[in-house]
């Protein structure tokens, strides 16, 4: 039984500590300011938003999913979609405060407000042109 709780808290330790940096492209949320991650929120660049990227609770293998805070920290939106921490995984926000999620399992996808609600798109259905991160990182899958 103690063996079997310290592998469990070492690999928790692993997921919320190691993991993060190298899902996100090691430094790359570091020197962007646009990009979010766990314990590193980044603010919409009209500054009237705050990106938060939470794990979700008891989920294995981690998921990670994200809220939208106003800027006196109210929640203004939070996603039901949930990205797998194994998987390389962007959060970020673009020049039109949309925020985009670049997950290598399931594709790109943003959301935008419209109407007072946020709406997620599909990268691949929208003719929107993506971040300039995303086309840094990933230029194969984000050429326009």
């Amino acid at each position: 039984m103690c063996c079997n709780r310290l592998l469990y808290t070492g690999f928790l330790a692993f997921t919320l500590l190691v993991l993060p940096g190298v899902c996100y492209g090691g430094d790359d949320f570091a020197i962007s300011s646009e990009v979010a991650a766990i314990e590193h929120p980044a603010s919409s660049p009209s500054g009237k938003y705050i990106l938060h990227v939470m794990a979700a609770r008891n989920s294995k293998p981690v998921a990670l999913f994200f809220e939208i805070r106003a800027k006196n920290g109210e929640l203004v939106f939070r996603s039901t979609d949930l990205f797998y921490a194994h998987h390389m995984t962007y959060f970020l926000w673009d020049n039109a405060d949309r925020v985009w999620v670049y997950s290598g399992d399931v594709g790109t996808f943003f959301w935008e407000q419209k109407g007072g609600e946020w709406k997620k798109y599909s990268y691949v259905d929208e003719d929107v042109a993506a971040p300039l991160f995303l086309k840094e990182k990933r230029p194969r899958r984000h050429s326009f």
